[in-house]
C-alpha cells in the first residue's frame, strides 16, 4: 500500500491507535489557519494563538482527511 495522504492539503498522514484517527504528520488531526500571517500550522492539540506570529487570530482549517495514493 501508498502513503495516505490528507485529500486536502496533501500532507502525510499517520495513524494514531490512542485517538483512533489519522492526524498530520508530525502535529495533529486539525489544520489551522492564522488570517493574520496567512500561515497554515497543526499541533498536537489545537492552539488560540499562532505559533508564527504569536496573533489569536487563528482559525480551524481542516481535519486530516485520508487519500489512499497507490
Amino acid at each position: 500500500m501508498g502513503d495516505i495522504v490528507c485529500s486536502k492539503c496533501g500532507i502525510r498522514l499517520e495513524w494514531v491507535n490512542e485517538w483512533g484517527r489519522y492526524i498530520h504528520k508530525n502535529g495533529g488531526a486539525i489544520m489551522q489557519f492564522c488570517t493574520d500571517c496567512k500561515r497554515e500550522f497543526t499541533k498536537e492539540r489545537p492552539v488560540r494563538a499562532c505559533p508564527y506570529c504569536g496573533s489569536l487570530s487563528v482559525v480551524d482549517n481542516h481535519i486530516a482527511m485520508p487519500r489512499y495514493e497507490r
